[in-house]
């Protein structure tokens, strides 16, 4: 029998025209969040997956049917076909998503969590979206509706968990069945800072700076840049994008 894992994949082309998350963005997203917000991504890093409700196997074997399918492939090529085929996966899963989130009305920031690959050196981004419990006209929504929209989101993408910011509660990872996946919960956040220390809060008090071990970690976390002129501005902010 075949296994597909645990090796580490490409999961998507490299992100272009994004910036490091400060301070000041976090604080906005922070903010436009307080009403709600989730975090959800479309991408995978691996097909086999414990949870048969994840598990991308049956597809990727699909996939090589023209190809004569599992037998036809030569073991040597066969990590080459996931890293291919997890590449056009994830491209295509990323733009669906986020049709999905500009179908569903919500107001939404495109994020990309940073990460060097170790097969190249290169430096990567895996695009996510912080969805707001807002419509893109600033209208506040439900936010049970939000949650059931992201559980949804995290089944049909594969998700392990999503990041779920209730009104007024610490953020916790839940599992698309809602189950909480993280183990500890708090405000603490860890955020881009250049060359500064990192504090439990995301105000400037400097009075007593600690270094921390966050629960939520938003280092090398990447946003896009903002739009170069009104007309860029007014694409982006009709698609429902909350530009930080």
């Amino acid at each position: 029998m075949r296994t597909y894992g645990p090796k580490r994949i490409v999961v998507n082309e490299q992100a272009k025209n994004v910036m490091p998350l400060s301070e000041s963005s976090l604080n906005q997203m922070m903010d436009h969040g307080k009403t709600g917000m989730i975090i959800i991504s479309s991408q995978v890093s691996s097909i086999e997956r414990e949870d048969p409700n994840l598990d991308l196997t049956a597809k990727f074997e699909k996939s090589l049917e023209k190809k004569g399918g599992v037998q036809g492939i030569d073991s040597d090529a066969m990590y080459d076909e996931m890293q291919d085929w997890l590449r056009r996966r994830n491209k295509a899963a990323d733009k669906q998503l986020r049709r999905d989130i500009q179908e569903a009305g919500y107001s939404y920031t495109p994020v990309y969590g940073g990460y060097r690959m170790k097969e190249t050196g290169e430096e990567s981004h895996e695009p996510s979206y912080v969805v707001y419990c807002y419509d893109r006209n600033g209208q506040q929504l439900d936010f049970q509706d939000l949650l059931k929209f992201g559980l949804k989101m995290c089944l049909k993408y594969s998700q392990e968990s999503i990041y779920v910011q209730a009104p007024g509660k610490p953020p916790v990872y839940l599992d698309y069945n809602g189950n909480q996946v993280n183990s500890t919960s708090s405000d603490n956040f860890k955020f881009n800072r250049g060359r500064e220390e990192f504090f439990t809060t995301t105000s400037r008090d400097k009075s007593h700076p600690q270094r921390f071990t966050a629960d939520i970690v938003f280092e090398n976390m990447y946003i896009p840049i903002r739009p170069g002129d009104y007309n860029e501005n007014m694409r982006r902010r009709k698609s429902g994008e909350y530009i930080l």
